[in-house]
């Protein structure tokens, strides 16, 4: 073998400028070429940092079939070019967070390579460990126990080096079986050989080996024992560990702990020693270290640092084996975690999605957290908290999924969402352009009134995959009755859940950060000269917002400015009303100090000069009094009064323009919806300052009979129940204003204060005629 010269290099790259795929062909057969030229030698490509290409691969849904065509290349050429990849873990193991089905593609394309495992020794991981740390405090008592594990080992492996136990030594504060557990441990999939090793020694993370330095004295002679690793393991790993092939071991490890755990002993001398026996268990591989009486007794130190007797390990070895937790291997002379599930996961897995073609998207929707997005300038800007919400569907199932969010954004009652992001995912085998190209020739996509916004993902598959897992998941945790009496395998399914589920919200979040929208250039949004794939979610959202509630009204208030109350708010929201009514004339509405109900109106009556001074209206003391008014007519010194104009003028056209009365619910409902989009929790708070700024000339109407003045009983029934209130316009001719004029004088006479508008005067008759004592009411001779 020999490098490829200059020359030929400059040649591979000079062909390989091209596309994806026909770099990847002009590659392979500048390669041959190249191989076939040299008749007694060939080629060797070396792959560094082989790892960083699959994880880029798996991360982005690139082909990784490349290095199926690799060595299909290398294999027919009869080993003139030799393809050899560096990698930190397994093949297979970068693709441990892909779907099933990927997965097993990535394993048929491994088997096309040969693993060479380039790990160092369990021993040698001890040398360098011991290099690694530095202790400047004498521990004399740790070479009887280090010398005690070093003889166990010895007996399983006699090549073992004669120096081990002076190597263990120097690992101190490290317990000899923790350190010597370190190599094999990080050989398995969720470690990285060295990698995990130093990485750990580092680590400040929970239970680490940092943390007990800096928790304990060093005077205390005390140790990291195979116990303070386990806990370790279980803080920090538990996820991965779970979801590589030693999951299901794990699982009956930790159940067993926590059935220990559970026992009413004292001290913590059982809880030590199933843990030591699970890790010691789980983990030997060829380390030599067995589970045995003395290794456990070494392991299970005492508060003086010394290992325990023999008589106290047989004693509680005898415990746990009595509580059906450990069992003797008689084989190998080792205490062992018992079997606590015959449940194959793997097996009901594969079975349950043979069964699923296409996952059920809503189902998914179900079990994952999609969380909304927020439009947060929006929000800023006036007051009010909106948000989409994101939506997958396949896209056979375009039509039936845009008419659920329709509907969805419809219904007030279950959802204050405005709009969807509706994530259509590709069938299988079409490409993003080809799925885009689909969507755009649908016609029903142009009549579209609701802000939907469609995209393609990129990583469509991925979701499916994943989806499809979660179901399958689910149906097995549902379906399978096995489970009911094997705590080991639920824990086990529940962690493959909940990392899936992971799965699915991570690829969810990166579909809606690299997507493709296919009809963001029909809706007129200003971008400020961006390109609309720069714009993130939350400026979508609120571009859409402010076009969607362009005539939306300020309102700062985190109490009231929402669809539904909290008990504090709604009481705060009540006395503000019943103030409304009683002191509509007084500065402030007559509050003292700053409760709750004085910010409401600070926020909202005095800051839209909806409640303000009015010099045409004179108290006794001739000083200008205060009265609800419309916004237009607002002075400077109140900013937001502008954004009530429309508003206002919505109800003044709605109850002017029309010849019945207007139920109260629409007029709710015409404010709540677009351009509008007041929130429930407001709605009472604008109605009585509408309808207290227009007594003049609005009638307001319970049950069908006309309300001569407004009491707090009548606004605690309005907002309980708004449809049993209306209000009327109420038209005055020539004639009817002399009949009421004459009424009014009369009433004046009889000591009723009457205002100068001509519908006081019926208020004030039909207040007189109410308050008639009732055998008045009742006698039907008074007028003869």
């Amino acid at each position: 073998m020999e490098c490829l010269d200059k020359k030929a290099g400059t040649l591979i790259a000079a062909k390989t400028k091209s596309g994806s795929r026909q770099r990847i062909s002009r590659l392979l057969s500048a390669l041959s070429e190249q191989a076939e030229q040299r008749k007694k030698n060939g080629v060797l490509l070396v792959i560094d940092e082989l790892g960083k290409f699959l994880e880029a691969s798996a991360g982005d849904g690139d082909d990784v079939y490349f290095y199926q065509e690799l060595a299909e290349l290398a294999a027919r050429t009869k080993g003139k070019i030799v393809v050899v990849g560096v990698l930190h873990q397994s093949f297979e193991q970068y693709a441990s967070r892909l779907g099933a089905e990927t997965r097993d593609d990535w394993r048929k394309i491994q088997g096309r390579y040969v693993d060479i495992p380039l790990v160092a020794a369990s021993d040698e991981v001890v040398e360098l460990v011991g290099r690694a740390i530095e202790s400047e405090h004498l521990h004399p008592e740790s070479w009887e126990i280090c010398n005690q594990v070093s003889q166990s080992i010895r007996h399983n492996r006699p090549s073992l080096n004669q120096n081990f136990a002076s190597r263990l030594d120097l690992c101190w504060p490290l317990h000899p079986v923790t350190a010597t557990l370190l190599g094999p441990i990080s050989k398995r999939r969720f470690g990285q050989n060295e990698r995990s090793t130093f990485g750990f020694l580092a680590s400040a993370e929970s239970r680490s080996l940092k943390e007990f330095l800096e928790l304990t004295p060093a005077h205390e002679k005390k140790t990291y024992t195979p116990s303070d690793f386990f806990d370790y393991l279980r803080s920090n790993f538990e996820p991965s560990i779970l979801s590589s092939p030693d999951g299901h071991r794990w699982s009956q490890s930790v159940e067993a702990v926590e059935r220990v755990g559970h026992k009413k002993v004292e001290g913590d001398f059982h809880l030590r020693l199933i843990k030591t026996i699970a890790l010691i268990d789980m983990f030997r591989s060829n380390s030599g270290l067995i589970a045995d009486e003395g290794t456990l007794a070494a392991s299970l130190l005492t508060a003086h640092g010394e290992p325990s007797s023999t008589a106290k390990v047989q004693e509680l070895l005898q415990d746990l084996r009595r509580w059906a937790v450990i069992i003797y291997k008689r084989h190998i002379g080792s205490w062992s975690i018992a079997e606590g599930s015959d449940f194959d996961l793997d097996e009901a897995l594969s079975q349950t999605l043979s069964a699923i073609d296409e996952p059920d998207l809503s189902q998914i929707a179900k079990l994952v957290q999609l969380s909304p997005i927020l439009a947060k300038r929006h929000y800023c800007e006036t007051g009010t908290l909106r948000w989409m919400v994101p939506v997958m569907s396949h896209f056979h199932q375009l039509l039936h999924s845009m008419t659920q969010a329709s509907t969805l954004l419809k219904d007030k009652l279950n959802s204050s969402a405005f709009g969807v992001f509706l994530l259509v995912l590709p069938a299988r085998g079409h490409s993003v352009p080809q799925t885009i190209k689909a969507i755009k020739k649908d016609a029903s996509l142009r009549d579209l009134h609701l802000p939907i916004l469609i995209g393609v993902p990129r990583n469509g598959e991925s979701i499916r995959e994943f989806g499809r897992e979660l179901v399958a998941y689910d149906q097995i945790r549902t379906g399978r009755s096995e489970l009911e009496n094997d705590a080991v395998a639920r824990r086990e399914l529940q962690a493959r859940i909940a990392e899936v589920r992971s799965r699915v919200e991570e690829e969810v979040r990166d579909a809606l950060t690299n997507i493709q929208w296919v009809n963001l250039d029909d809706l007129p949004l200003n971008v400020d000269g961006a390109r609309p794939g720069t714009v993130s979610l939350p400026q979508l959202a609120s571009m859409l917002a402010d076009r969607r509630f362009s005539s939306s009204p300020l309102i700062f208030s985190e109490l009231v400015n929402r669809d539904s109350l909290s008990s504090n708010s709604a009481k705060a929201r009540k006395e503000l009303l019943y103030a409304m009514l009683r002191s509509g004339s007084e500065e402030r509405l007559g509050f003292e100090g700053y409760p709750a109900e004085a910010g409401l109106y600070h926020n909202i009556l005095e800051a839209s000069g909806l409640h303000q001074k009015n010099t045409l209206s004179r108290q006794a003391d001739g000083q200008g009094g205060y009265a609800f008014s419309d916004p237009a007519e607002a002075s400077l010194n109140f900013p937001r009064s502008k954004s009530f104009i429309k508003l206002w003028s919505s109800a003044i056209n709605l109850v002017v323009g029309s010849t019945r009365p207007v139920p109260l619910l629409e007029l709710y409902a015409l404010w709540q919806a677009p351009p509008f989009g007041v929130r429930a929790g407001v709605l009472p708070i604008i109605w009585l300052a509408f309808s207290l700024a227009n007594q003049q000339r609005v009638a307001i109407y319970k049950d069908g009979m006309f309300i001569a003045e407004l009491r707090e009983v009548d606004v605690d029934e309005a907002i309980r129940d708004p449809s049993r209130f209306e209000l009327r316009y109420v038209q005055i001719d020539e004639h009817k204003r002399e009949i009421l004029d004459g009424i009014a004088s009369h009433l004046r006479h009889i000591g009723q204060e009457i205002g100068p508008e001509p519908l006081e005067a019926a208020r004030g008759l039909v207040a007189l005629v109410y308050g008639l004592p009732l055998c008045v009411a009742a006698d039907r001779k008074l007028t003869q």
